[in-house]
């Protein structure tokens, strides 16, 4: 294995395993009674509206050290939300390893991504008042960061052999 591959493999990790916790707070923000938009960039607890810090957004590893729970008020984080991070990541950690890695796999796991989105979106069937205009905000967010994350792995690929 070389260091370009290496390389490409841990960036299409870190890639996916933040895409998890931002699929958390995308969907939070689709469903009823959540008056932030999609496109701040802050997140907040649900129970007590403190801001979370950013050391507190790491998907999976921030909900078991704060065992489930929200540091300032102490309130139980659902565990669907904690599914629903290991799941996006673990499925997008799938695709690369079954699409080697290759450019087509980061775009195979971005479409994941959305697909998983909209099940759960469509599982827990309640949507703000302005869903259209908010889905259409995230899906132009999303498509922003995971264009930039696209075209450094295409970098990467390209200049690492």
């Amino acid at each position: 294995m070389t260091v370009g591959t290496i390389i490409r493999i841990v960036y299409f990790t870190a890639f996916s395993y933040l895409a998890a916790g931002l699929s958390t707070t995308d969907i939070v923000r689709l469903t009823a009674g959540q008056k932030r938009p999609v496109l701040t960039h802050d997140c907040y607890c649900e129970n007590c509206g403190c801001m979370i810090p950013l050391s507190n957004q790491l998907p999976v590893i921030s909900h078991l050290m704060n065992r489930g729970r929200c540091r300032n008020c102490d309130a139980k984080i659902p565990v669907l939300q904690f599914v629903q991070e290991c799941g996006l990541f673990a499925g997008m950690l799938l695709i690369g390893a079954l699409f080697r890695f290759q450019p087509a796999a980061f775009l195979l796991s971005i479409l994941y991504y959305e697909l998983f989105k909209t099940g759960v979106l469509l599982y827990k069937g309640v949507r703000t008042e302005h869903f259209g205009k908010q889905l259409t905000n995230s899906l132009l967010m999303n498509l922003l960061i995971f264009g930039c994350g696209f075209l450094l792995y295409c970098l990467l690929w390209l200049l690492l052999p």
